[in-house]
């Protein structure tokens, strides 16, 4: 059991007096419920195997002794009730992290006046940034993607004056479109010599680890093996790393981007738990995922877009009834493709034993094992086609979904 949520909400339902909801703007307060960081002596941005907050690691309980949360009578850790509230990695970095890194590389290539195509392009930073959304839309139409965003603009990037840290006020699948196409881009132009190639490089590795991390991860289910896990942590800790450091390149340029933020911190809790995992020498890592409120996040969608189209009065039943007939239809639609695949597989067996009665063929290709993948249930069979056939009317009874 846990509570995974933002930081706004964790700070509300558990009381807390260390959050990244009160980081200190003019002084520095301890600003995490997990350890003692953002002190003083103990800076939050300190991503070394060595940090002094390691060691300040659930050394404190984040809510006042007297006013302690509901969730902290549940039974979870008695040394460490606090770590009931997980780091969401999908509002860590796809709506937090990830959002500075797009945002900033953007203002900082168009500072540099890498959208600057010919001598006559208009130097001011909206024309870069429609420049930078020209390219970025022909990259989406190339590559069959969709994002729902519209434009480049300063009000997207939060980029009020030369002295903000921008970044992108965009959903997290667009955050992702984004980073690719940033990375397509900036290996595009390190092909030509330039004076900036030390920039280059490390905008190409901590992109790259970035789409690395959830490519491995989307595509593992709730346990991981110990060497992907491996490569999710080595992989998300270039992330960190790599921002900070573009942080400093970009302080050097005089540019100011890549705001160092608490959710710097979070990621790297995330980091360091998968690592404290891998040195238990358990079999398996658990998928940060498990705690993410991204799928969570698109079901809620798919249903308030659904309400939405629906008379208020009666919201609750007609939307109910509507996913009863798209679950309905769905399942029609798969059990169509099925019969579709059998009965083509049955005129393949038919014709080899036509031709096996004319001895062209031997038996074993008549009823040789099929492999039959089913990305809907998640299964898998090696069987015959029949067998596979009578498992499927088993588990797809005729009326095991009703709209009534």
């Amino acid at each position: 059991m846990r509570c995974e949520r933002r930081s706004e909400i964790h700070h509300q339902i558990g009381n807390l007096e260390r959050s990244y909801y009160n980081t200190g703007v003019r002084e520095n307060h301890p600003m995490c419920s997990l350890c003692m960081a953002g002190h003083d002596a103990v800076p939050f941005e300190d991503l070394t195997d060595s940090a002094e907050w390691i060691s300040t690691l659930h050394s404190e309980r984040p809510w006042p002794s007297g006013n302690p949360p509901s969730l902290s009578t549940i039974p979870f850790q008695n040394d460490c009730p606090e770590t009931i509230f997980r780091l969401d990695l999908f509002h860590c970095y796809k709506c937090g992290l990830g959002r500075d890194l797009t945002g900033s590389t953007l203002i900082l290539l168009a500072q540099l006046q890498y959208f600057d195509f010919t001598s006559d392009d208009e130097c001011n930073l909206p024309a870069r940034l429609e420049r930078a959304w020209g390219s970025f839309n022909l990259w989406c139409r190339t590559t069959g993607k969709s994002p729902a965003i519209h434009s480049f603009s300063k009000a997207l990037l939060n980029y009020k004056n030369a002295r903000s840290f921008a970044w992108c006020n965009v959903k997290g699948s667009d955050n992702t479109l984004i980073t690719s196409w940033l990375l397509f881009f900036i290996k595009l132009s390190s092909q030509n010599d330039s004076r900036h190639a030390r920039l280059e490089q490390v905008l190409i590795e901590t992109l790259t680890c970035a789409l690395t991390v959830f490519e491995i991860l989307h595509s593992h289910p709730l346990w991981l093996h110990r060497v992907c896990a491996q490569r999710v942590q080595h992989h998300l800790t270039t992330v960190l790393r790599g921002f900070k450091v573009l942080a400093k390149m970009a302080k050097d340029l005089s540019v100011p981007a890549f705001g160092l933020k608490p959710k710097l911190h979070a990621c790297d809790h995330i980091s360091r738990d998968i690592k404290r995992q891998l040195q238990s020498k358990a079999p398996k890592v658990l998928n940060p995922l498990v705690f993410s409120c991204e799928a969570n996040e698109s079901v809620v969608g798919h249903v308030s877009r659904i309400s939405r189209r629906v008379s208020s009065r009666t919201v609750s039943g007609r939307v109910l009834d509507r996913i009863c007939i798209k679950t309905k239809l769905l399942a029609k639609k798969f059990k169509a493709k099925l019969r579709h695949r059998h009965r083509s597989q049955w005129c393949r067996r038919r014709k080899a034993a036509e031709r096996q009665s004319k001895g062209s063929v031997g038996l074993s290709e008549i009823y040789r094992v099929t492999r039959h993948q089913v990305p809907f249930l998640n299964l898998t069979f090696l069987e015959t086609p029949w067998h596979f056939f009578w498992k499927l009317a088993f588990l797809y009874p005729k009326n095991a979904i009703s709209i009534n």
